[in-house]
């Protein structure tokens, strides 16, 4: 078991253990210890007080001071625009069913890239949790990527990226702008139905390990490591960057997204 969560109140907790992960019983009660471990929200955004049609809000509600960045490049043939979208058919009934999506656009020119930058975090050594729920919803292939913000020297620079779609998540990093120079894959569960991904990235220079949970059920966990590694230091901020590239009326669609820096012990 891989992630600790930063929960404020007893109602985050319930909809993370109950709703968010959809564990069966004795899964869940081991998560709790972890979501119940001290940790500071670094970014946190579920979309549900958003409007849908609409761009995501550069500042999601509440604290902490983090960031959603849309960036617009030039493509050859359709784009990817971001809405936030309504979709209860995605989910189970009940479950918080607003998403921001990344939607294959039929009009040529633009492609929208979204970047989550964390809020800056308070040391160089607390682990750095990730928790979000996401789904491919038709063809095509997810790209979310993570490295630190300021960008430093590119022969110090680690980005990792980590690849969704057709029922497995595949993963590498490169190290000093060169690369691949680290890879795995993990499978066992579908990405065209929603999904729970983990992900923990020990610092100052330690692994990413990221771990699946759909209906009750574990993956095997995916881990990338090189004793080069660098991650965000004190002062520092984490760049999530997310792309997708799908077939037509496809999408790549998130909710509950939230990320921490854990605190000792």
């Amino acid at each position: 078991m891989l992630i600790n969560t930063s929960l404020s109140a007893n109602k985050d907790l319930t909809e993370a253990i109950d709703m968010s992960l959809n564990l069966s019983k004795p899964l869940a009660l081991i998560l709790l210890i972890f979501l119940t471990s001290a940790c500071n929200v670094r970014f946190a955004a579920d979309f549900e007080s958003d409007t849908v049609g609409n761009l995501p809000p550069s500042s999601p509600p509440g604290p902490p001071a983090d960031e959603i960045v849309l960036s617009d490049s030039q493509v050859t043939g359709d784009g990817v625009i971001v809405r936030i979208t309504d979709n209860p058919s995605l989910v189970a009934p009940g479950r918080p069913h607003r998403f921001m999506s990344l939607i294959r656009d039929p009009d040529p020119g633009l492609s929208t890239i979204t970047i989550f930058r964390t809020s800056t975090f308070a040391t160089s050594t607390r682990p750095i949790f990730l928790i979000w729920e996401q789904v491919i919803d038709g063809g095509g292939s997810g790209q979310i990527t993570v490295l630190r913000f300021p960008f430093g020297p590119a022969e110090e620079s680690t980005s990792c990226r980590i690849f969704t779609g057709n029922d497995q998540i595949a993963a590498d990093c490169f190290i000093g702008g060169d690369g691949p120079d680290v890879e795995d894959t993990v499978d066992g569960f579908d990405s065209h139905t929603q999904h729970t991904v983990l992900m923990r990235i020990d610092r100052p220079a330690g692994p990413l390990v990221l771990q699946v949970f759909q209906d009750g059920q574990a993956t095997q966990e995916l881990t990338l490591d090189h004793p080069d590694m660098s991650w965000p230091g004190e002062g520092e901020r984490l760049n999530v960057q997310i792309e997708f590239t799908g077939q037509s009326d496809s999408a790549y669609r998130f909710n509950n997204f939230r990320i921490t820096e854990r605190d000792p012990g």
